[in-house]
């Protein structure tokens, strides 16, 4: 989020300035332009993604509906990115908020797949739809504490964004806001490199799990065979997603021990670069997804799904996949695993018959 980079430095106690930003003024401007155009780029692209996703109908199985909440979460993080920017006062706590909410929602899209990654890794067998538990989770859960900085007004501008303010102005001088700084720790920072850590531990394991014993899934106990190898698929399928919010994180992570370090010298280029790496993400999730989808973006396959979505429908049919019972093409790697259904349409025009 904005957050993570906008309060990337620390104050002295007192500046003779009405200005709360030791950035220079003329890197301002191009700090907001470089965030905005990046954002927007990473919009569009995630917007991509959504789009094919819902082109192609992929959210029958548990591992296409997290990457549909995935986009979902990064699209509010863009855009609540995009709005921090605006830092007017009467707006700025607004956009403060909406920031927060958005970083949230963006973080446990990402945890929600690396536990469902570990839990697919450990057990092969699919659990029952935990759609609720999961929307909740990432949608929900963001607005449980995130109304705590309205406390003392703590939403407001934060460097040369809104977030949780880390510094006030008083009597003309700048100042360093403790119960501001105390916030953006217990409800960001600390949960985040937490996070961070606990997914870095998990995606070590499911690779090690994953690679290891991936000869060994399929080779032995035949009558589990399909189990297995379905396993293979979905785990491949969401692979690339921690690791795009891991690299992500990586330079607004060193900016931010850098800033420890040296409070009064922050480089702008290492800014800048902080800036591009998190703004992206939602670029590096369509690439994600077009390679997931990458055979299926051919033009017979393009058509075939619009006139799926323009025909009227002749009949609809939902068959309940059984275990062993799904065999996807080999050019899907997409599946979610037993326990789940299909929809199956069929679909006529005015000349032809209804095929039940």
């Amino acid at each position: 989020m904005a957050t993570t980079l906008s309060s990337i430095t620390e104050l002295p106690q007192t500046t003779n300035s009405t200005s709360c930003s030791i950035l220079q003024t003329q890197y301002v401007l191009p700090l907001d332009i470089v965030s905005l155009v990046s954002s927007l780029i990473s919009l569009l692209a995630t917007f991509l993604a959504l789009f094919f996703i819902i082109l192609f109908k992929r959210w029958n199985f548990l591992n296409q509906r997290l990457i549909l909440y995935l986009c979902l979460a990064t699209i509010v993080s863009l855009v609540t990115n995009m709005l921090s920017r605006i830092t007017q006062n009467e707006f700025c706590m607004f956009a403060g908020f909406v920031n927060q909410i958005g970083g949230w929602m963006a973080l446990n899209a990402y945890v929600s797949i690396t536990l469902s990654l570990i839990i697919r890794v450990f057990f092969t067998r699919q659990f029952k739809r935990p759609d609720v538990w999961v929307i909740v989770f990432i949608f929900g859960t963001p607005f449980w504490f995130n109304w705590i900085p309205f406390i003392r007004n703590s939403y407001g501008q934060s460097g040369i964004a809104c977030w949780i303010k880390y510094n006030e102005i008083v009597n003309g001088t700048c100042q360093i806001f403790k119960f501001g700084q105390a916030l953006e720790l217990v409800l960001w920072y600390i949960p985040l490199y937490l996070m961070l850590g606990i997914m870095i531990i998990l995606y070590t394991i499911v690779l090690v799990k994953f690679y290891f014993h991936r000869k060994q899934w399929v080779r032995f106990d035949q009558n589990k065979d399909n189990e297995r190898r379905n396993a293979i698929k979905y785990v491949t399928s969401l692979l690339a997603y921690p690791l795009i919010y891991l690299l992500a994180n990586v330079i607004p992570l060193i900016s931010r021990f850098y800033s420890f370090t040296n409070p009064t010298n922050y480089p702008f280029i290492l800014f800048l670069i902080a800036i591009l790496f998190y703004t992206q993400q939602g670029t590096g999730i369509a690439i994600a997804v077009l390679v997931n989808l990458r055979k299926k973006l051919t033009y017979p396959s393009l058509k075939a799904a619009l006139s799926g979505w323009c025909h009227r429908e002749a009949t609809v049919k939902e068959y309940p996949i059984t275990e062993g019972e799904a065999e996807l093409d080999d050019d899907d790697n997409d599946y979610g695993g037993p326990s789940e259904s299909v929809s199956y349409k069929l679909y006529s025009d005015s000349k032809s018959s209804v095929v039940s």
